[in-house]
C-alpha cells in the first residue's frame, strides 16, 4: 500500500476541490478536516469522503461559494443559516461563534442548518477544548438520513447522529474527548468495510428482510438495511441518545427532527461552549 505524506494528500485534496471551483479557502479546510480524520484513525470521516463530496458540489447540493450568516442571536446564543455550504467550514464557524460568546459569558451556545456533511463532529468539540473551553457538537441528518432502526424494529428511522465532547486540561496533556455515533456504528464505518470487501462485527446490521448480516452491502441493498442502535441488548440506550440529538440539532432549529420526506442531504448542527472557570 502505498504512503502519502499528510501535506501532500491535504494540497492534493484541496486542489482538487478547487478545481471543482470551491474557494482556495474552504477547499483547504475541507481537506485538513479530512486528512484530520485519517490520522485520528477515523477512515470513516476522511478521504473516502472526497468524491462524494465533490458530486454534491456537481449535483448543486452543495454550495461552493455559501454565504455563512447569523440569523438570531444574544448575549449567549446564536442561530446560523449555513446556505448549505461545505459542512466543515459551517460546523467549524458555528462552534467559533459558541467560544466568543463563552469566552465573554461564560456559556455560548450556536445552531446551524442548511449545512451539507460536517465529517468528524469531535472536531468541534476539540476547537473549544483547544481554548480551554469545554466543547460540545452533535448533528443530526436535517430531517432525512434515515440508516439506524428503532431499538425493537426493522425499518430506518433515525441518522446516525453522533455526539462528541471534549473537556480541556491544565497540564499541557491532550484534552478527554468523547466522540461517538449514537448507532452502534458509523455509516462510513460500513462504507470502508465495503470498500475493502470486508464483514463487519455481529449486531451492527440488518439487511431489508430484517434479519441481522455481516455484509456492508447489506446496508446499501437495493433494497436497504438498517444499522441498529448503540448498546446491543440494550439498543434502547443508543436510540434515546439518538433522539436528544435529534432534539437539538433539529427541533431547535430550521433543520427539523427526522421525517417521511425531509430535504436531500446535511446536518443541524448543536454546539455548547462552557468556560468552567466561570
Amino acid at each position: 500500500m502505498p504512503v502519502v505524506a499528510p501535506e501532500t494528500l491535504r494540497e492534493y485534496i484541496a486542489a482538487t476541490f478547487v478545481a471543482a471551483d470551491v474557494p482556495a479557502e474552504d477547499a483547504a479546510d475541507v481537506a485538513q478536516h479530512l486528512v484530520e480524520a485519517n490520522l485520528k484513525g477515523h477512515d470513516s470521516h476522511g478521504v473516502v469522503r472526497v468524491s462524494w463530496y465533490l458530486q454534491s458540489v456537481k449535483d448543486g447540493l452543495t454550495n461552493a461559494g455559501a454565504e455563512i450568516r447569523i440569523e438570531k442571536e444574544s448575549d449567549t446564543t446564536a442561530l446560523i443559516d449555513g446556505d448549505w455550504g461545505f459542512g466543515q467550514v459551517v460546523a467549524r464557524r458555528t462552534m467559533e461563534i459558541a467560544i466568543e460568546k463563552a469566552q465573554q459569558s461564560g456559556v455560548g451556545i450556536a445552531i446551524a442548518h442548511q449545512s451539507t456533511h460536517v465529517g468528524r463532529v469531535g472536531a468541534y468539540a476539540e476547537q473549544a477544548a483547544a481554548e480551554g473551553l469545554i466543547g460540545i457538537a452533535m448533528a443530526n441528518n436535517h430531517g432525512g438520513g434515515h440508516l439506524v432502526a428503532a431499538f425493537g424494529g426493522t425499518e430506518r428511522r433515525l441518522s446516525t447522529n453522533p455526539m462528541a465532547y471534549a473537556f480541556p486540561t491544565t497540564d499541557g496533556s491532550p484534552p478527554f474527548v468523547l466522540d461517538m455515533a449514537t448507532s452502534v456504528a458509523a455509516e462510513g464505518k460500513m462504507r470502508v468495510a465495503l470498500n475493502k470487501g470486508a464483514q463487519v462485527p455481529d449486531g451492527w446490521l440488518l439487511d431489508a428482510e430484517g434479519v441481522g448480516t455481516n455484509e456492508p452491502s447489506g446496508l446499501y441493498g437495493p433494497p436497504m438495511g438498517a444499522i441498529l442502535p448503540l448498546g446491543g441488548a440494550a439498543g434502547y440506550k443508543g436510540f434515546g441518545l439518538s433522539m436528544v440529538v435529534e432534539l437539538l440539532a433539529g427541533a431547535l432549529s430550521p433543520a427539523g427532527t427526522s421525517r417521511p420526506d425531509p430535504e436531500p442531504g446535511g446536518n443541524g448542527i448543536f454546539v455548547m461552549a462552557l468556560d468552567p472557570e466561570q
